[in-house]
């Protein structure tokens, strides 16, 4: 039994959910074992060890238009089911221990409430810290108020990337609107091979020699919510153009002026980042493909991007290997390290403007570590969660504005920046 799935099965069947309405979806093929990604093993751990803790359990909040007929929503949410493979699956423990996803066909129902939750005992909080895994059972469930016409969908994240997210949203939105939808299938993981494994040891070596591990200085004044910033669509076009001249992308940019940032508040000629990073395509298909690796970012100018991205590039070759491929002594110790997502857009900008939603919000818990994201579209928006995130946040934010990518004359820990 692999190191990462010993003791699974006992909290699986411990949280065995009981008293859930549930639905006996038509009957479909068993699917075979599927091996997951060591991100999403990182994720049910993490769950499993504190069942009534909320971790990676996301909210997705919808609130439609007056011009939806409520009526539709419990239908169109199981036609969505009907085409999206990946929502009747669940997490299971194998008899050889293994964990992995498998389809099932009881389903639990939309729970329809007479009352919005916002002045209901059950709010956003107490929906959030009620477990989600158990054996047999999918990780999500769905709730709708038919007077705000508000719909949450509560989901484990191990079950949905980013990306798969979007696509699931769209197809409820097409069947909402009583348009034929195609299948999603469900992605695939696809463990590394000896060869991508042999080229990421010589890059994970070289990052033990050359990155030291990031000292961080206290914080004594951390409190809840991220620090967040809008640079505006001016921003965004200038950094598109500037990026181009030098032939690299904007989330190449992104990525490299976090390092900077973060460079410049530690003192470190180099700073170790995992970097989030959403694997190859699969089209018409939703799951879990996103993977973490870590990324070594040197201190330098902007001349310098264009091999920063070359090395971008150069991790596809390897980017499903995980600590677990290598002997001990090769993988970085990432323990310490920020990370880094950039994606294209927010989730509402990629649904795009849609008749039948008034808002769509994403609830996450805010990370206790340091932690980046960005959003190129619409308007560049920054996100840094955990310790020194508003002097992290206005150091990153100037290294983009500034007209060569660069923030001169800054070492250690800035002057705080308040909301």
């Amino acid at each position: 039994m692999n190191e990462n799935q010993k003791g699974f099965r006992a909290p699986f069947e411990r949280n065995r959910l009981a008293g859930v309405r549930s639905d006996t979806f038509p009957a479909v093929d068993h699917l075979p074992y599927h091996p997951l990604a060591p991100v999403q093993n990182i994720m049910l751990r993490d769950s499993l060890a504190e069942p009534d803790g909320g971790h990676h359990v996301e909210q997705l909040e919808v609130t439609f238009s007056r011009r939806l007929d409520p009526a539709r929503v419990e239908g169109a949410w199981r036609a969505t089911l009907a085409s999206c493979e990946v929502l009747r699956t669940a997490f299971e423990v194998t008899a050889d221990g293994r964990l992995g996803q498998f389809q099932v066909a009881t389903l639990p129902v939309m729970e329809i409430h007479a009352a919005d939750s916002r002045s209901h005992p059950m709010g956003l909080e107490d929906d959030h810290l009620r477990p989600l895994l158990g054996p047999g059972r999918v990780p999500w469930r769905t709730g709708f108020w038919p007077d705000s016409r508000r719909w949450l969908w509560t989901f484990h994240h191990a079950l949905l990337d980013g990306r798969s997210i979007t696509r699931i949203l769209k197809v409820f939105l097409t069947h909402l609107e009583g348009k034929p939808c195609g299948n999603l299938a469900t992605s695939i993981w696809n463990p590394p091979t000896a060869a991508a494994v042999e080229t990421a040891t010589e890059t994970f070596r070289r990052i033990r020699r050359d990155c030291p591990t990031p000292l961080w200085p206290h914080d004594p004044s951390l409190d809840a919510g991220p620090a967040v910033c809008r640079l505006g669509r001016e921003t965004l076009e200038s950094l598109e153009n500037r990026a181009a001249v030098l032939n690299v992308t904007a989330a190449t940019v992104v990525t490299w002026a976090w390092g900077q940032a973060l460079a410049g508040f530690l003192g470190q000629e180099a700073v170790l980042v995992e970097q989030i990073r959403a694997g190859a395509p699969q089209p018409a298909s939703a799951g879990f493909a996103m993977h973490v690796l870590p990324l070594m970012i040197r201190r330098s100018a902007a001349a310098a991007l264009p091999d920063f991205r070359a090395e971008l590039l150069a991790m596809r070759a390897f980017e499903t290997v995980s600590a677990l491929d290598f002997p001990p002594g090769i993988y970085p110790d990432t323990a310490d390290a920020p990370v880094i997502m950039v994606e294209h857009a927010t989730l509402a900008h990629a649904l795009g403007e849609h008749p039948l939603i008034e808002s769509v919000t994403l609830h996450e818990r805010p990370a206790d570590f340091p932690s980046a994201a960005a959003f190129l579209r619409p308007d560049l928006r920054l996100k840094v969660e955990g310790p020194h995130r508003h002097d992290l946040l206005a150091r990153w934010g100037a290294v983009l504005k500034h007209p060569d990518f660069c923030i001169a004359g800054v070492r250690g820990p800035a002057a705080r920046v308040r909301r």
